[in-house]
């Protein structure tokens, strides 16, 4: 196919088609600064492209000095200006286009729109918030995130929710709303007013996602009980950092959604789900233990038969058990992938013991993404269930700061078959044995091409010494080590082990001293390419990344963001797009997302549904195996696309 002439093409298009074509390819910071300028055409071409957007994304207006840099006060009000001036021309066209300015019979097309990290952004500066929840203009609009928008304004919100829910004279007015998707992650004005209107409203009665995190602190008891009686297709819940959410409603968890994938309560201090560990304490499979002496054998009490824990334990419970007794919230959770507890109850009182084997037998082996820093109370026999109920499934496990041992991890890497994502760091029990074992596992399924373990953090494993690190070298596709402030390590086996990980694109030994062996022997070794770059948290330097730093600059597009930044964010990091994969489940309501090669080689070129997210600083979560074990990135992969060029035209 040959390429169309340029002034054929112009000849073709008028001017404003032209500008529109022009202007569809652009950013809202682009859009801002067009409808600033006295041109007619230009102001008319950028309110169309508004009017036919199916996704705005404000987070790109931090590319905008004046809406980033907010160090005077006369810039306060920046983004509040920008963001209604850019809905308030939608709006405009909107009504213009329909000639009467009741958008019923020509509703606007908008499918999803985000503000994130728009910290200034208070909605209370003409009527675009409002106009933003009317569903008979929006009648397609999914997805709304304020993630991060802190000034954001409880009463104006809440009279737009209001406003929203009125009773209608149609029965056209009073359906629920297309929305799905609200987050309101790190707005801490969001309050108890707001929650329990959005969920006692009709209008969202269809909500699959609602993240509160972060949120004012008088979201209490009441409102988990409307969210959960009222919201029943709900499918992500991220309730972290509520500190008033207590005890008093641990049993209202037993009566979940039955379509839950994610439930988050780190940082909820004053809940410990106790009414799910006595559940485990009554139903699940024990036996008795005793002691011989010189008399007669003494018991020493009952312990769970971990072996009769499987994947279908549940359903066999329920046909054991009268239905009637056990009701509707004893049905499977097949659904639940994510569970987040870090830091769940106040220190040396935290999650109740039997808690973590509940959702897991109850997910029936549908578990992939498990956290549990500081839960202390977590024993060694939970984490076996775990490993054996969901060995297929489960992705991620964090389990820094815990009193587990090495029966645990040597359950993990026994049972588990798709782990990518692990953290044992802090746990103080866990000694050379568990890593050893652990690492041999893994290994050994990593030679069968059955799974990939891409990060590992071990740090301030007090015990662990130089054997543990010779076993790290089994784990061939790790990308990520931590072993930093592990006293009995030493540089030069920790140098021995780096050279056999190809891989390895970051390392962090902070508190193991310095390096004997020079850096450029970390980078290259017996002429074999190295992907090391980052070495405690700063970029690797030296003659010999010379060439490698080249190649990645000539094919910066195509190569993942994960070999050219580090895991530490910082500044240091750009802000940049994020994208995001509906068949592989990295959404924004699960807290994943991808950089812009991944989003066209892994997920595009084979078909997936992708669309863009956020401006953000972010680590890219497709080279860490969260769709599978047998996904693997073709950004980040040891033999890089070679697509620096784009095609001619013949």
């Amino acid at each position: 196919m040959k390429p169309v002439p340029e002034d054929r093409l112009m000849r073709v298009l008028d001017d404003d088609t032209l500008w529109l074509l022009i202007l569809s390819f652009s950013s809202t910071s682009d859009l801002i600064q067009v409808l600033a300028c006295e041109n007619l055409v230009l102001v008319r071409a950028a309110s169309l492209v508004l009017s036919n957007a199916k996704s705005l994304h404000f987070s790109y207006l931090l590319e905008l000095d004046r809406c980033r840099k907010l160090g005077s006060l006369l810039l306060v009000d920046a983004q509040e200006t920008c963001v209604s001036k850019l809905l308030d021309a939608m709006h405009q066209t909107n009504d213009q286009q329909d000639n009467g300015g009741n958008n019923k019979n020509n509703p606007s097309i908008l499918e999803r729109i985000e503000f994130a990290g728009l910290r200034h952004l208070a909605g209370n500066r003409g009527s675009w918030l409002r106009r933003l929840f009317d569903f008979r203009i929006h009648k397609n609009l999914t997805s709304i995130d304020f993630s991060g928008c802190g000034m954001l304004d409880p009463r104006h919100l809440q009279t737009a929710l209001i406003d929203a829910s009125t009773p209608c004279a149609t029965i056209e007015d009073i359906t629920p709303s297309p929305i799905r998707y609200l987050n309101f992650q790190g707005c801490y004005r969001i309050d108890a007013q707001v929650v329990l209107e959005i969920a006692k409203s009709p209008k969202f009665r269809q909500l699959q996602s609602l993240g509160l995190g972060g949120c004012s602190q008088t979201i209490a008891d009441d409102c988990v009980q409307a969210i959960f009686d009222n919201l029943r297709d709900l499918r992500y819940l991220d309730m972290s950092g509520l500190k008033r959410i207590s005890e008093s409603c641990s049993w209202l968890f037993q009566h979940l959604p039955d379509k839950m994938e994610s439930l988050e309560l780190a940082g909820c201090e004053l809940i410990r789900l106790t009414s799910l560990g006595e559940w485990s304490y009554w139903h699940l499979p024990r036996y008795e233990t005793y002691a011989n002496s010189s008399n007669s054998s003494l018991s020493l009490g009952t312990i769970v038969d971990i072996s009769r824990c499987t994947d279908s334990f549940w359903e066999r419970q329920l046909q054991w058990t009268d239905r009637d007794a056990v009701g509707p919230n004893r049905k499977p959770l097949k659904n639940l992938t994510r569970l987040n507890f870090n830091g769940i109850g106040t220190p040396r009182r935290g999650l109740v013991e039997g808690v973590l084997p509940y959702f897991a037998l109850r997910s029936m082996g549908s578990l992939r993404e498990v956290y549990l820093s500081g839960c202390e109370q977590v024993q060694d026999w939970e984490i076996e269930v775990l490993a054996m109920v969901c060995a297929k499934s489960l992705n991620a496990l964090e389990m820094r700061a815990c009193c587990i041992g090495d029966d645990a991890v040597r359950a993990i890497g026994r049972h588990c078959t798709n782990l990518s994502d692990v953290d044992f760091s802090a746990c103080f029990q866990i000694t050379d044995e568990g890593i050893q074992s652990f690492c041999q596992n893994q290994g050994i399924r990593q030679h069968n091409h059955t799974t990939t373990v891409r990060s590992l953090r071990i740090a301030a494993l007090l015990q662990v010494t130089n054997v543990a690190i010779e076993a790290i070298a089994a784990l061939k596709s790790l990308l990520f080590l931590d072993v930093s402030n592990c006293p009995k390590l030493t540089q030069d086996a920790l140098s021995a082990t780096l050279k056999d990980l190809v891989s390895l694109v970051e390392v962090d030994a902070k508190g193991i001293g310095k390096w004997s062996t020079p850096a450029a022997a970390l980078y290259s070794y017996d002429d074999e390419p190295r992907y090391l770059r980052f070495v405690n948290g700063r970029p690797l330097r030296h003659k010999a990344t010379g060439a490698l730093n080249q190649f990645q600059k000539e094919t910066c597009f195509h190569t993942c963001t994960v070999r050219r930044h580090s895991k530490h964010l910082g500044q240091r990091v750009p802000l940049q797009a994020m994208y995001h994969c509906k068949d592989c489940r990295l959404v924004p309501a699960l807290n994943r997302g991808m950089c812009h090669a991944c989003s066209i080689h892994c997920h595009k070129d084979i078909g997936h549904t992708t669309f863009v997210g956020s401006f953000t600083r972010f680590y890219c979560d497709c080279p860490f195996g969260v769709v599978g074990s047998k996904f693997e990135c073709q950004a980040i992969s040891s033999h890089p696309i070679q697509r620096s060029r784009p095609r001619k035209w013949r």
